[in-house]
């Protein structure tokens, strides 16, 4: 009796002492959310900054270097180049979850890799990633110098395609398409061959 008092004593001991190990081990840790970058230029002090989250007037305005301090794998970056008056040359050296180009001057950007790129209204960039998805809207223009797995050209009118494309790359997959008609679906690019100018696609039929 006295032997089987003392093992439950030892056992009730080395209970306790591993509770504490099984509650810190299983505390919850929340994942953070990737940050959005908000690039955009300034006319009236002639300089490119951003602001996380998204773009307001009356939020903080940083300095690019901060950026280039904080960004990580997984971040959205946005440029906003709108009124510049030079281009934006860029890099992150970051894996961009996300990649928005919103304005009309030239953008020349470049990054380690581009899950989703956008290139909005009449935008014209230079993308120098690899890119999984790559979204051309309306009457961007755009060079990519990497390849792209899928490129997907969309006109928001339902008339004809405008936007203007041209790649050094090899293309995996391009889909070009309005609201009412899809004008190409062709697979298989090779380098230096993708051209389409003003929607209409100049690549040889070779």
């Amino acid at each position: 009796m006295k032997q089987i008092k003392k093992l439950l004593t030892v056992l009730t001991a080395l209970a306790l002492c591993l509770v504490p190990l099984f509650t810190s081990g299983i505390t919850a840790q929340a994942a953070e959310d990737p940050v959005t970058y908000y690039v955009k230029y300034l006319p009236s002090s002639d300089e490119w900054v951003f602001q996380t989250g998204g773009w307001s007037d009356t939020a903080e305005i940083r300095n690019l270097y901060y950026m280039h301090q904080e960004i990580k794998d997984g971040s959205l970056l946005v440029i906003d180049d709108s009124g510049a008056n030079t281009a934006i040359t860029l890099s992150v050296n970051v894996s961009l979850s996300n990649l928005t180009i919103v304005s009309s001057n030239l953008s020349n950007i470049t990054a380690k890799h581009v899950d989703n790129f956008y290139s909005i209204g009449a935008s014209k960039s230079i993308i120098n990633a690899p890119i999984t998805n790559a979204y051309v809207y309306d009457y961007s223009l755009v060079n990519f110098n990497n390849h792209v797995n899928n490129l997907e050209v969309i006109s928001s009118n339902e008339d004809n395609l405008h936007a203007t494309i041209g790649a050094s790359s090899t293309i995996g997959h391009l889909k070009a398409y309005t609201p009412v008609k899809v004008y190409y679906d062709f697979y298989d690019f090779a380098k230096n061959t993708l051209s389409i100018v003003d929607g209409t696609l100049k690549t040889e039929e070779k």
